[in-house]
C-alpha cells in the first residue's frame, strides 16, 4: 500500500484522515504509485496540511439554505448531541432516520472515518445519527452504550421537534417530523455485528429508558443494511494473540488496579485536550481563516483520541480476557434464536478475506427473506475519502488527472465503488421506507 511514510513523522495528528485516503486505494496500489511521483506528491500533501492558509477574498454571504445540494460548496457539519451522538442532516424534513455504526477501532470517530459515505447519504435527505462506541471485548457492554446514547438522541430530537414553535433561544436541532420519520439501521464490520447483537437483545423491548422518558427502541427499526459483517473469535481477529498479546500484557494486571496510572491517563488526556484548543483559539484569531483549516484540528484531535481505547483494550487482556462475549458460536446461536429484523440487506466485497456475511445469511431464518448484494471493493471501501471534497483537509487531485492513462484517478481509484454502496445503499433503504407508507 503507498503511504507518505516520509510525512508521517510530522504530520501525526491526521494520521487517521491521512491512513483512511489511502487504505481506500489500496486495491490499486499498482496504478497509483506507477502514477503519482511519490516525492513530489508527499511534499505537496505535507504543505497542503501543515500550513495554516488564510484566505483574504471574500466571504460567503451567510446565506444558509434549509437543503444542501450536490453542487453546494460548503461543509457538511457534524452536530453533537447530548446523548453523545452525532447528527448529519441536509434538511428539516429528512425521509429517515439512519443509526450507523463503525468498525472496530474507528468505532469512536465514526463521523471522520466513514465521512464521505454518511455525507452522500445525507445528500439524499437520510438523517443520520452516528453513535460513537469503544471496542470491548464484552460485545454487551458496548451494545448497552450504544442503545442508551441512542434512545437518548432520540428523545433529545423528539423534544426539539415539540419546541419547534417554543423559545427562539433554542438552539437544539430541529428535525420537524422526527417522531414519523422510518428508523434504519445501519453498520460496517463491527458496527454490523453489533446491529444484529442490539436486535437481538433488545428488539422486544418497550417502554421507557431508564430516566423515564420515553424513545425510540431497537424494535423501531425498519430496515438493516449490514456491511462486511464479521464475527471472528480473538484469535482471527488478533494474530498471534495468545502467543504475544496475552503473555506480553499480562504481567501489567498490577497496573491497572493502580489509580495513579489511571490519574496519569487522565492528566494526559486533559493536556492533549488543552493543546488542541490552544491550537484551534491561534488559528480562529487569524484573520481569514479558511474553515478546513478548524476541520483538520478536528479531524486531528478525533484522531489523537482514538488511542483513548488501548488502555482498556491492554486491561481486559492483563486481567485475563482471551475471547469476546458472546463468543463466535454463542454470537451464531443468538441469532438463529432471537433475531426478528426483516428483510436485512446483507452486503459483501469481493476482495475481502475477513467477512463472514455468508455465514450469517446462512443461519439467518429464511422467513426473514434476506437480501444480499455483493460488491466490487475490500473491508476498507466504506472508508473511501474524497479528497477534493470540501469537507475533507487533503491536497485535492488536479482535474487533469480526470484523464489521466489509467482514467480518472479520483473517481476510478478513489471513489466508484463507495458510491456503488451507497447506490445499493440508498436503493435498499428507499424500498424499506416505502413497505412503512404502504403498512
Amino acid at each position: 500500500m503507498l503511504l507518505l511514510n516520509n510525512d508521517l513523522a510530522y504530520l501525526p495528528t491526521l494520521l487517521c484522515t491521512f491512513l483512511l485516503f489511502f487504505c481506500g486505494v489500496q486495491q490499486h496500489d499498482d496504478q497509483v504509485a506507477a502514477f503519482l511521483p511519490s516525492w513530489r506528491y508527499q511534499q505537496r500533501v505535507h504543505v497542503a496540511l501543515s500550513v495554516v492558509v488564510v484566505d483574504t477574498s471574500s466571504s460567503s454571504n451567510g446565506n444558509d439554505d434549509d437543503v444542501v445540494g450536490d453542487d453546494d460548496r460548503h461543509l457538511l457539519e457534524w452536530q453533537a448531541l447530548e446523548s453523545g451522538c452525532q447528527l448529519l442532516v441536509t434538511t428539516v424534513t429528512p425521509k429517515a432516520i439512519v443509526h450507523f455504526l463503525g468498525g472496530a477501532f474507528v468505532s469512536p470517530q465514526p463521523t471522520v472515518a466513514y465521512r464521505y459515505v454518511l455525507e452522500q447519504l445525507a445528500k439524499k435527505d437520510y438523517a443520520i445519527i452516528a453513535t460513537p462506541f469503544a471496542v470491548d471485548f464484552n460485545y454487551r457492554k458496548p451494545a448497552a452504550d450504544i442503545k442508551g446514547k441512542f434512545s437518548k438522541a432520540c428523545r433529545e430530537l423528539e423534544l426539539a421537534q415539540d419546541s419547534e414553535n417554543g423559545n427562539d433561544n433554542d438552539d437544539r436541532v430541529r428535525i420537524t417530523n422526527f417522531s414519523s420519520l422510518p428508523q434504519l439501521a445501519m453498520g460496517h464490520s463491527l458496527g454490523a455485528l453489533m446491529h444484529v447483537l442490539l436486535d437481538c437483545e433488545y428488539a422486544k423491548e418497550n417502554g421507557d429508558d431508564d430516566d423515564g422518558t420515553l424513545s425510540t427502541t431497537i424494535s423501531s427499526t425498519r430496515g438493516a443494511a449490514l456491511i462486511s459483517y464479521n464475527n471472528k473469535n480473538v484469535e482471527g481477529a488478533i494474530p498471534g494473540f495468545k502467543e504475544v498479546f496475552v503473555p506480553a500484557f499480562s504481567p501489567l494486571e498490577p497496573l491497572t488496579r493502580d489509580p495513579k496510572v489511571t490519574d496519569t491517563l487522565q492528566r494526559v488526556q486533559e493536556l492533549r485536550r488543552t493543546g488542541f484548543d490552544t491550537i484551534r483559539n491561534i488559528a480562529t484569531m487569524a484573520p481569514g481563516v479558511k474553515p478546513l483549516v478548524l476541520k483538520a484540528i478536528d479531524d486531528a484531535e478525533a484522531a489523537a483520541e482514538l488511542v483513548d481505547q488501548l488502555p482498556g483494550v491492554v486491561a481486559s487482556i492483563a486481567n485475563g480476557s482471551t475471547e469476546f462475549e458472546p463468543n463466535p458460536e454463542e454470537m451464531r446461536r443468538l441469532v438463529v434464536d432471537k433475531y426478528t429484523q426483516a428483510s436485512p440487506l446483507i452486503v459483501r466485497f469481493t476482495n475481502d478475506p475477513i467477512d463472514e456475511s455468508d455465514i450469517l445469511a446462512s443461519i439467518l431464518p429464511k422467513s426473514l427473506k434476506i437480501k444480499q448484494r455483493d460488491l466490487p471493493g475490500t473491508h476498507l471501501t466504506p472508508l473511501a475519502i474524497d479528497p477534493n471534497s470540501d469537507s475533507t483537509p487533503l491536497l485535492p487531485i488536479p482535474e487533469t488527472f480526470a484523464n489521466s492513462p489509467f482514467g480518472d484517478i479520483r473517481q476510478d481509484l478513489l471513489l466508484t465503488n463507495a458510491d456503488a454502496l451507497v447506490s445499493i445503499l440508498d436503493d435498499y433503504f428507499t424500498e424499506s421506507i416505502q413497505k412503512v407508507r404502504d403498512v
